[in-house]
């Protein structure tokens, strides 16, 4: 019965081994299948990874400040359950090395993989020449299971799957089954008994140990080495600058470093040897060289100049400059210019400096052409035929042959007797001389001209062109109611024909202050009027004075333009321009022509006073034989042949001596405004002579004038006719010429008296 009892003991134990084996082996189908550097750090070392029963051996070295490497490793499911990785926790508490993780948190099921990265940084301070070992890392996975139990799997790398904790309780369970079958006595039976009993004492123990699946990954000499030797950094800042040497502790940042200036180039980076960029923030692990890189700059300024020759060949002058831009260092070569007149240079190739100071300079040196004077005998200048520069002015004068009738005409038509010209080309010029255009014109004088084709115009007026030295031509005969045209005259100081021209009117009041004869002229002076006139005093007497021309104020105190002749003291003329009169000169009974021009007086030429210039406007009109109407002074025995006033060098006045016809009213005429001025005063004016201003112009006339002038139609009362001899009764002041007088009249009566 006892010997039954054991076998069965027994027969159970191997059953519960059986069982315990098979739960060990299925917590131990969660296995590493690989392990691998999935990334890491340039500078460290890591020797290859071998996993020898769920250990991994490697040796990691790291040599830098923030090295690191990241393992991945398989995880291999061979339960029938499905897992997946809850959470992972490690026994790491250095502070140089930080251990993190990451994994799969989907279910895996048998026989998938699911994976895990462990990375290790290395994130502390070295102490130089330190070394600091990490090893014996235990890693603990928390796993899950689907139906929500939890199995722990524990990763220690100093307890393993010891198979043995197995195996030697079955063996003694076996043996001591063993004596129980085959030995028959108590004995053996209780040794037997014995042996069962001592193999089932570690099964608690191994129940426990199997509870718990362990796995160790063991990463070997995980060795940080520092290295903090002070090293030379050399600094090329390539600007011609020396080179800068700092030492830096290894490990450190460099630290600032220059900003680098190159004249036409930008500073672009800092490089190494190697063509990495560095920066501040460059971390020194050696000795090292750097150097500035510049790139050029495309706006680098540079100058063209372009000059000319001058004109006397001995220099050039800036004609333009441009500002261009350009890469530094490059070359170029900036075009010319085409200037007309210069000979252009041959383009330059030039390397563009950065520091802006580059400058191109074109000179154009000055062409030279051909002057060319035929006929040079008519040139005053002489013979200027030469070769000049281009541009250069030349002013040529020709003889003046105007006086001859001869106008200047050059072979390009212009007509102007000096001209200058500018040297552009060859130039040929070829003066000449020929016939002036004259242009006379017609006035018929209140008559009316017909129409023809050898002059211009009709009715009150006509032209036509003439030349000096050759005869009129046919001229226009023009027709006036109750006269005859007597024929043209050549004299510009034709007076209508309802007077008659003299050579002078004369005042005859010989007592100082009398009121005798005067003409007021209707013009009021100013401080730029001028009197031109021709007069003669015919008596001396001895009074105060008598005076020819002018105007004064009612009080007597300002005498404008006053002109006359004192006989007392031997004779004295008076003058007066804005004050009283001054004595200058000795007076006489000569005839003279007095200038009085704004404030200088000259009689016959000769400057007689100058008064200092004023401005003012007189205060009654100009007066001839006496100087105003409130009181009318001091006109004096004179004899007027001519009298023009000017304002401000126009002529205004323009006064001729003459009688009307039709009641022998003695005055003078205005041919300006066409007005006949009387005495204003008592008693007559004497007069001249009648006289015939220039001479009869017909078609045989040869013109002797070189200048444009007029010719004037003069005209007689009709004259009635003698009903039986038919003979001509002129009017003697109706005759036109004194020839005309001679042959009508006199020579008639000269044969009756020889008859």
């Amino acid at each position: 019965m006892k010997k039954c009892k054991t076998i069965v003991l027994g027969i159970l134990f191997i059953i519960l081994i059986i069982g315990i084996t098979s739960v060990n082996a299925t917590t131990n189908n969660i296995e590493i299948v690989d392990a691998k550097v999935k990334e890491q750090s340039s500078t460290i070392t890591v020797s290859p990874l071998t996993i020898s029963n769920n250990l991994i051996d490697s040796t990691i070295t790291f040599n830098e400040l923030n090295d690191y490497v990241t393992v991945e490793l398989d995880l291999k499911n061979n339960e029938l359950s499905k897992y997946k990785i809850n959470s992972i926790v490690d026994n790491n508490t250095s502070d140089n090395i930080k251990v993190e993780y990451n994994f799969d948190e989907n279910y895996i099921s048998q026989g998938e993989t699911t994976k895990v990265t462990v990375k290790f940084v290395y994130n502390k301070q070295l102490l130089n020449e330190s070394k600091i070992q990490l090893s014996d890392l235990t890693i603990k996975i928390n796993f899950a299971r689907e139906d929500g139990k939890k199995t722990e799997i524990i990763v220690n790398p100093k307890t393993g799957n010891n198979i043995i904790t197995l195996i030697l309780p079955l063996i003694l369970c076996m043996f001591g089954l063993f004596l129980t079958l085959i030995n028959k006595k108590s004995k053996k039976l209780k040794v037997g008994t014995l042996l069962l009993l001592l193999s089932i004492l570690p099964i608690p123990f191994i129940v426990i140990a199997q509870k718990n699946f362990e796995t160790s990954i063991k990463f070997t000499d995980i060795n940080i080495i520092g290295k903090f030797e002070t090293y030379d950094i050399t600094i090329n800042r390539n600007d011609g600058e020396p080179l800068i040497t700092k030492k830096i502790t290894y490990g450190e940042a460099i630290g600032e470093l220059p900003l680098p200036t190159k004249m036409g180039y930008k500073f672009i980076k800092w490089v190494d040897n190697k063509e990495n960029e560095v920066t501040s923030n460059t971390i020194v692990k050696g000795p090292l060289t750097i150097e500035a890189i510049f790139v050029a700059r495309t706006d680098t300024p540079y100058k063209v100049i372009h000059k000319k020759q001058n004109l006397d060949l001995d220099n050039y002058y800036i004609a333009d400059t441009e500002e261009n831009m350009g890469t530094t260092d490059e070359k170029v070569t900036p075009p010319v210019k085409n200037y007309q007149g210069f000979t252009s240079p041959s383009t330059k190739t030039i390397t563009i400096n950065g520091d802006g100071s580059t400058e191109v300079i074109y000179e154009y040196q000055r062409k030279q052409y051909n002057l060319t004077i035929n006929n040079p005998q008519y040139i005053l200048e002489g013979n200027l035929s030469g070769t000049y520069s281009y541009d250069t002015s030349i002013t040529l004068t020709a003889v003046n042959r105007e006086s001859e009738g001869l106008d200047i005409k050059w072979n390009d038509n212009i007509t102007t007797y000096q001209r200058t010209i500018k040297i552009t080309e060859n130039i040929t010029l070829s003066p000449e001389y020929i016939k002036k255009d004259l242009t006379l014109t017609f006035n018929p004088n209140g008559g009316t001209i017909p129409n023809g084709e050898k002059w211009t115009g009709s009715g009150d007026t006509a032209t036509k062109i003439v030349h000096a030295d050759e005869v009129y031509g046919e001229l226009p005969i023009p027709t006036k109611d109750g006269y005859d045209f007597v024929g043209w005259i050549s004299s510009d100081t034709t007076i209508p024909d309802e007077y008659q021209e003299v050579e002078y009117i004369e005042g005859t009041t010989t007592v100082e202050h009398a009121n005798g004869q005067y003409i007021n002229t209707g013009f009021t002076p100013n401080q730029d009027t001028r009197i031109i006139a021709d007069f003669q005093y015919t008596t001396k007497k001895n009074e105060h004075g008598f005076y020819f021309t002018g105007t004064e104020d009612a009080n007597n105190s300002k005498q404008r333009f006053r002109f006359g002749s004192t006989w007392a003291n031997g004779g004295q003329w008076l003058v007066g321009y804005n004050s009283l009169n001054v004595s200058k000169g000795t007076s006489d009974t000569l005839r003279h022509i007095l200038d009085f021009n704004k404030n200088i007086v000259s009689l016959d030429g000769n400057i007689l006073h100058e008064f200092a210039y004023e401005n003012f406007h007189g205060y009654d009109n100009m007066y001839i034989f006496s100087v105003n109407t409130n009181n009318v002074r001091s006109q004096g025995p004179q004899k007027l042949y001519s009298y023009k006033i000017y304002d401000n060098e126009t002529l205004v006045r323009d006064f001729v001596p003459c009688y009307r016809k039709n009641d022998s009213e003695a005055g003078l005429y205005d041919r300006i405004n066409g007005t006949f001025y009387v005495n204003q005063g008592s008693g007559e004016f004497l007069v001249g002579e009648d006289i015939y201003s220039g001479e009869i112009v017909n078609s045989e006339t040869v013109v002797d004038k070189v200048e444009n002038h007029i010719v004037y139609a003069k005209w007689v009362v009709h004259r009635n006719t003698n009903q039986t001899s038919g003979q001509l009764f002129p009017s003697v002041r109706d005759i036109y010429n004194p020839q005309n007088f001679v042959n009508t009249l006199i020579e008639p009566l000269k044969k009756k008296i020889a008859k």
